[in-house]
């Protein structure tokens, strides 16, 4: 018979790997803390060892070189007709972006390459 099995149970370890948030009360050196804990939790111990959590260097803005202009579409806003223009950059396509004429960077040469190369296509 298996009466007298004991792995035929649900596992005694908690499923869930994370639980939480958990209130912080007191830091107890550089990698230990101390939480208030849920009532399902208050057989164990208030105190926990944490990993340094793995921060993300901030890099440097990197600055956009003006390639050209690929796109333009018109839109109305306010009643107006606006006209949008997408600029690549040197960076990469994933860098291009949707900006109006006042946004636009090196206003007036932008303006002018772009002028002539759509003069040229025709």
């Amino acid at each position: 018979s298996t009466i007298h099995f004991k792995n035929l149970q649900e596992p005694r370890k908690p499923q869930k790997f994370f639980v939480g948030p958990f209130i912080i009360t007191k830091l107890h050196g550089k990698t230990t803390v101390e939480v208030i804990l849920t009532p399902e939790f208050d057989r164990k111990h208030p105190v926990f060892p944490v990993k340094k959590p793995n921060v993300t260097p901030i890099l440097p803005k990197e600055e956009k070189q003006f390639l050209k202009i690929v796109k333009e579409k018109e839109l109305k806003e306010n009643n107006q007709d606006t006209i949008l223009y997408l600029f690549r950059y040197k960076n990469g396509i994933e860098y291009d972006e949707w900006l109006l004429t006042d946004k636009a960077p090196n206003n007036k040469t932008t303006f002018r390459a772009h002028g002539a190369a759509k003069r040229e296509q025709t």
